[in-house]
């Protein structure tokens, strides 16, 4: 058997967790039952575009994270359901990823409450079903999570550890792409003036910027038929200015809208890459890649990014409401600045920072409430403020009664 899928099936049989294994565009190559895209919640309530792309995009989106942050990296996907990933990297590039869930991070009932039943209409025996179903997902305490994420990162740190074996996109290619070629002949039928087509450039960022991937891959490939030509076909000059296209695609990435330090942070890789080969073939298909991979960021990254950060968040408030919790500590949490982390917050939950935290531990002192034992000042205390007075104007401005009515409102019931 495959040492990739022996160390799958391990791990899923250890922990529990569905299995994935998924290549250097998030395609997928391998799934153990239980695995992303198979669990039978995931099917119920997602389109069908959402069941295969939107998890494609969010898988890759976490292997790209784990890249960053030293080889492992947990994330969240659009469902709110955690995932956990490392990637399998041989002579400095990575070859794909081990992928492990979906699990949960919170109690049941409440990601039922919260991220379901808030935010899809269903009846009553739709519900039910749906209950049925997040019985079956595996509820993860933190600390396990963390655990078997360090597993799961010596586990790729084992696979990447034999041979090398060639990047799968090197052996689907083995020749020059066919439109690349057709605009040599055209140069050589036609005649040029030998000067760069800086035109084709700026209809690339165009392209890039518009999503439209097909015009963008044409107008890549000529430029590539041009830099062939009129180097002689000398591979050192080629990859030097196959070096300042990848600058040009970082830069229309960012024009799109990608994020910034994710394309430096390719960049810085690709670099690293690039000596790796020694064919225009290869190289070639490569930069097609890269395109692709840049064009990714710019449509669908985005997305996927906010709805890890907004789960993100969701869970550092729930575990630390009763904490003087800032935003800007909040937005330093998932690396982003304060600005941009509140203006994509209130997009994604429809409210600014505070006014959700502040419902957050209204409703944690609603529970307090109910025991006469507790006074209302260590209530205050329990749920995160300071001042006693201002928990009881932020209460009355929620509910639209005060703490002390709102417990005899309880205990009379």
């Amino acid at each position: 058997m495959d040492k990739r899928l022996e160390v799958c099936k391990y791990f899923a049989a250890v922990s529990g967790i569905g299995m994935t294994i998924i290549g250097r565009e998030g395609e997928l190559y391998y799934k153990t039952p239980g695995s992303c895209g198979s669990v039978a919640f995931c099917a119920a309530i997602n389109t069908a575009w959402e069941a295969s792309e939107r998890c494609r995009v969010t898988q890759h989106y976490g292997s790209y994270q784990a890249r960053r942050f030293g080889g492992r990296y947990i994330f969240f996907c659009h469902r709110g359901l955690a995932h956990f990933t490392s990637p399998v990297v041989m002579s400095g590039v990575v070859q794909y990823s081990l992928v492990a869930g979906p699990f949960l991070m919170v109690d049941r009932e409440d990601y039922l409450h919260a991220d379901v039943h808030a935010k899809i209409d269903t009846s009553n025996e739709t519900a039910e079903s749906l209950h049925k179903m997040v019985s079956e997902i595996p509820v993860l305490p933190p600390e396990r999570v963390h655990a078997l994420s360090e597993i799961l990162y010596c586990c790729a740190c084992f696979l990447g550890g034999g041979e090398n074996e060639p990047a799968m996109e090197m052996i689907q290619n083995q020749s020059l792409p066919t439109v690349i070629t057709e605009y040599i002949e055209r140069i050589q039928t036609k005649g040029d003036t030998g000067f760069y087509p800086l035109q084709k450039e700026d209809g690339l960022l165009a392209a890039m910027e518009a999503g439209d991937v097909i015009a963008a891959k044409t107008l890549l490939n000529e430029l590539l038929g041009y830099i062939f030509f009129y180097s002689g076909f000398q591979f050192d000059v080629i990859r030097s200015r196959v070096l300042e296209l990848i600058v040009l695609l970082s830069r229309a990435a960012m024009r799109g809208g990608a994020d910034s330090e994710m394309i430096f942070g390719l960049n810085y890789e690709y670099l690293n890459e690039i000596g790796n080969f020694s064919n225009i073939e290869d190289l070639s298909y490569w930069l097609s890649m890269i395109m692709n991979r840049f064009t990714d960021y710019v449509f669908h990254f985005v997305d996927v990014k906010h709805a890890d950060v907004i789960f993100k968040i969701i869970d550092l408030i729930k575990s630390n409401y009763m904490k003087k919790l800032t935003l800007e500590e909040a937005a330093r949490s998932v690396y982003l600045s304060p600005a941009y982390f509140s203006r994509i917050f209130k997009l994604e939950t429809g409210t600014n920072f505070t006014s959700y935290l502040n419902n957050v531990r209204i409703e944690e002192s609603k529970k307090l409430l109910r025991n006469e034992r507790i006074n209302l000042a260590d209530i205050a205390g329990m749920v995160g403020y300071e001042d006693q007075s201002y928990f009881s104007k932020v209460f009355k401005k929620l509910t639209g009664m005060s703490p002390l009515k709102y417990r005899h409102s309880r205990i009379t019931q």
